[in-house]
């Protein structure tokens, strides 16, 4: 995100994408999962990391790294192979590989050894001294792009080095004839590549590992608290926005899949300090507009979005939230989308508007659940005005009230799960004991 200077250029950026999405391949979020949270399908498998507070030190949102086998891999997909490409990362050295060659792999997808098809992100001092000497003062940022290479491996130095427990921004371009390396958003280096084609291969991707090299794995030693890769080069304000210190959005709104007639709920929530909300949608027509409360919607300028009375007709509909603050942030969440079945089957009839209720409501420390059949086991969580979870509990439907005298008075949003599928109600919690 970047500083927006006037009133008329933050309303004018409101349908944009602050660190956009146009291109994406691949986010890899790391707040809890090594999912792919584009939904493009690269989801990752962990091996050996850790969760650990991000670049915003908030708990769980990074994987500690080990240096020696934790790794993330991924599996090949054939929206891999691209002509150019951008990696960013957001990422804290701790260590250096002391092995030989003594490089430390980021993000790769192949090695170099395989040539065509590979793109990698990551860190040595083999443009100063080579393969056999180790010097932990002179580590720079590099990378891969099929069987490109610059005229002389010295290319690659610049000035600063990387420094040990630093937060770091890093993105790396290729336009497939250059690479740029950008330190927290200042353009550090450029580097002619040779203009070969990058190629295509069946390689997947690996995190912090080489995983295709047994004699050089090249570990990673540090933390991991995001990574995108995109099939194009951004521009120079999508890597300024990338390194902003404004604060970004750390959850976006889950597609949903209901009946006619139901209610349910998309959130959002932010590291911004006193953000404001407005929520979008896309209606398959005009593209994203703002919308208002009234209607089928409440909610629209919070970080709940409620949708009540859905109909078929809302089927497909995508719902975004735009937030920012009065110091000119900016940030835009990715999509949910809304799925409207008109079939109602006997298991799911619980899911009509009327059939669940709850009571009392408004609540003081219990709240109980009817219409769903007797001995049905459910999921519930509590969403609050924010989108956090402050509550979530295994309950078996007809087993009695449910206790939430630990959670403050306020608005929520009670998401239950019973079988596959989500039915949503609003709930209001008092300070007095009400059951």
């Amino acid at each position: 995100m970047k500083k927006i200077l006037t009133t008329i250029m933050m309303l004018a950026s409101l349908g944009a994408v602050a660190q956009s999405s146009v291109g994406l391949v691949a986010h890899w979020d790391m707040n809890g999962s090594a999912n792919d949270v584009t939904g493009n399908g690269h989801d990752g498998h962990m091996s050996n990391v850790v969760p650990v507070a991000g670049m915003d030190g908030i708990p769980n949102t990074a994987y500690y790294f080990n240096g020696v086998n934790s790794v993330i891999t991924a599996p090949y997909m054939s929206d891999l192979n691209v002509t150019q490409f951008s990696i960013c990362t957001k990422m804290k050295i701790t260590g250096f590989n002391h092995a030989l060659c003594e490089s430390n792999y980021v993000i790769a997808r192949g090695t170099e050894s395989s040539g065509a098809g590979n793109w990698s992100l990551r860190f040595d001092d083999n443009a100063y001294n080579g393969c056999g000497v180790l010097d932990t003062t002179r580590q720079v940022f590099i990378s891969t792009a099929g069987n490109n290479a610059p005229a002389s491996a010295t290319a690659w130095q610049y000035s600063p080095q990387i420094v040990v427990d630093t937060w770091y921004n890093v993105i790396v371009t290729y336009n497939g004839t250059t690479w740029k390396i950008y330190v927290d958003c200042n353009l550090i280096n450029t580097i002619t590549a040779g203009g070969v084609p990058m190629g295509f291969t069946t390689d997947s991707i690996a995190m912090g590992r080489n995983i295709y090299n047994a004699s050089y794995p090249y570990p990673f030693k540090g933390i991991i608290d995001d990574i995108r890769f995109y099939n194009r080069v951004l521009s120079d304000a999508e890597i300024t926005q990338y390194c902003d210190t404004c604060g970004t959005i750390i959850s976006n709104p889950d597609s949903v899949a209901i009946y006619e007639g139901g209610d349910t709920t998309f959130t959002a929530s932010t590291t911004m300090v006193m953000p404001s909300w407005q929520w979008q949608a896309d209606t398959g027509v005009t593209g994203y507009h703002n919308i208002s409360d009234g209607g089928h919607y409440s909610g629209t300028t919070t970080g709940t979005l409620t949708v009540t009375g859905v109909t078929t007709g809302m089927s497909g509909n995508n719902y975004r939230c735009v937030v920012s603050t009065e110091t000119g942030c900016i940030d835009t969440s990715l999509a949910g989308m809304l799925t409207v079945n008109s079939t109602l089957s006997t298991f799911n009839q619980f899911q009509t508007h009327a059939n669940v209720l709850i009571y009392p409501n408004p609540a003081g420390d219990y709240f109980n659940v009817s219409g769903i059949p007797t001995g049905t086991a459910v999921e519930l969580q509590l969403i609050d005005a924010i989108g956090r979870t402050v509550l979530t509990q295994a309950y078996t439907a007809g087993s009695g009230a449910v206790n939430i005298a630990a959670i403050p008075a306020g608005v929520y949003t009670l998401k239950m799960t019973v079988g596959g599928k989500v039915h949503f109600r609003r709930l209001v919690k008092n300070n007095q004991t009400v059951r």
